[in-house]
């Protein structure tokens, strides 16, 4: 599992000293927030979305950052879509509008558009 500490202040180059200690209750756990992210995609945007393997982030709320893939039969993966964050101790869904979704619905045209290979009919 990935870690990734936002908002923390780093120095550019030289010694770097980090003392983290985090209290928050998992109450979601990273298969069950990709599932629900999943889910989510496949009813608001697209069949052709699923999520993958999420990152804890450690910011003012601890999330599970969940990447967004979209794939094509004969192509496969062709390429990330965006990132969900779903928020560990409620399980609540925590970046999404209805602009967003719109934007996404947009990006999958998009990418069938321009990735589907083109199907030869012969007769």
């Amino acid at each position: 599992m990935t870690i990734i500490l936002e908002h923390y202040p780093l120095p550019s180059s030289g010694r770097l000293h980090l003392n983290v200690t985090i209290d928050a209750n998992i109450n979601v756990t990273a298969d069950e927030a990709q599932k629900a992210v999943s889910r989510k995609m496949l009813n608001e945007v697209s069949y052709l979305l699923w999520a993958e393997t999420p990152s804890l982030v450690v910011s003012q709320r601890t999330i599970w950052r969940v990447p967004i893939y979209i794939g094509l039969v004969g192509v496969g993966r062709v390429g990330p879509l965006g990132i969900i964050d779903v928020d560990v101790e409620t399980g609540e869904i925590q970046n999404i509008t209805p602009q967003m979704v719109e934007e996404m619905k947009q990006r999958v045209q998009n990418y069938i558009a321009g990735q589907t290979p083109a199907i030869a009919i012969s007769m």
